[in-house]
């Protein structure tokens, strides 16, 4: 499990999410996680104010699926940000 926290440029943050639905098609808008969240690459990408928070679960290898591992640690993250 990874939680990487960054500055965000809300500008860009649409152009981005937007970016990865093109290139990914799988992936897909995520509610009730920060300002807005979409999974990617096994994952979850949320910003929350200011901040873009990835939460990836590639490398998890417990018992429940990584998608919702993912999810509830982004939800666990955004809750104290």
């Amino acid at each position: 499990m990874g939680v990487a926290i960054l500055p965000l440029d809300p500008a860009k943050w649409e152009r981005s999410k937007q970016a990865v639905f093109a290139a990914f098609p799988k992936e897909k808008s995520v509610s009730g996680i920060g300002d807005d969240a979409y999974t990617f690459m096994e994952g979850i990408t949320f910003r929350k104010g200011k901040a873009n928070v990835n939460v990836t679960a590639s490398a998890y290898t417990g018992p429940k699926p990584k998608a919702e591992v993912a999810k509830h640690i982004a939800e666990l993250v955004a809750a104290r940000l």
